[in-house]
């Protein structure tokens, strides 16, 4: 497959990836509120008390819920790549691998994200009863205000739609990564970019993902992308510890390629 044919294949994958992430986040996002008591939420406590009661736990569930769904579906779909090339990957060994491990990688590779994301809800949050303080509104109307915004279906729409897109990236590039781990034979990886006006770039951006389209490494080296400030390292598109900047919205992928030697058979660990 090269690299446009798996470009097309991945945005089939993204969408359908994506718009199951969105509803997994719409509804995590939701409960993470759900135990914040409005009638309790004044001009003078606010500041405190909505952090206070902004849940973590429904976050991390919906992450680990994503990866393992994503990871899972994305790592088979690489290995059948990987099986028409050479017969070494078996989707047993792999989901066994994957499972065993996902808890304690999304843990270890996520936590930032995830508490990212329940500041992000907090500070929305906070900035609703911003806007009714700044509008002069009495603390019984401020939080009539509040209640309908956090009842509306369309508050963590927003939200949802971007973390989904982050976070499938990483989980199918996770998934591939233990997909090409478990296949036996020795790989490159290769950065595959989205080709369209909305795609980083330097100088309107601060990474460069347009001149990363088609950069292969090694299976276990780390891409190099370039930055106004140098270059970040990342095991690949959407690699959770990356900057915000460099990984938030991403919509590129990676894929694998079978190592050959000198008389083109593909050569095995």
């Amino acid at each position: 497959m090269t690299n446009n044919e798996y470009r097309s294949q991945w945005l089939k994958w993204q969408g359908s990836y994506e718009r199951y992430a969105y509803r997994v986040f719409k509804r995590s996002l939701s409960q993470s509120y759900a135990g914040l008591n409005v009638d309790n939420i004044t001009y003078d406590n606010f500041r405190i008390q909505i952090p206070l009661n902004i849940q973590q736990k429904p976050i991390y569930e919906a992450y680990l819920l994503i990866y393992k769904r994503v990871g899972l579906t994305h790592g088979r779909r690489v290995g059948n790549g990987i099986n028409r090339e050479i017969k070494r990957f078996s989707y047993d060994l792999f989901s066994t691998k994957f499972l065993e491990n996902i808890i304690e990688w999304v843990r270890d590779n996520c936590a930032v994200q995830i508490v990212s994301t329940t500041q992000t809800m907090a500070k929305r949050i906070q900035r609703l009863v911003e806007v009714a303080l700044d509008e002069g509104l009495s603390v019984q109307k401020m939080q009539a205000y509040l209640r309908k915004k956090l009842d509306d279906p369309n508050f963590t729409k927003y939200q949802a739609t971007r973390i989904a897109r982050t976070v499938v990236g990483g989980a199918a590039n996770h998934g591939a990564a233990v997909s090409a781990d478990e296949s036996g034979i020795m790989l490159d990886k290769v950065w595959i970019s989205r080709k369209d006006n909305r795609t980083r770039r330097i100088p309107e951006d601060q990474f460069d993902h347009v001149q990363m389209d088609g950069v292969s490494v090694g299976q276990y080296e780390k891409f190099e992308v370039p930055s106004k400030l140098g270059i970040e390292l990342l095991d690949n598109p959407c690699d959770p510890k990356g900057s915000a900047g460099d990984v938030i919205n991403c919509r590129c992928a990676v894929a694998y390629r079978p190592r050959r030697d000198e008389n083109g058979f593909v050569i095995t660990r």
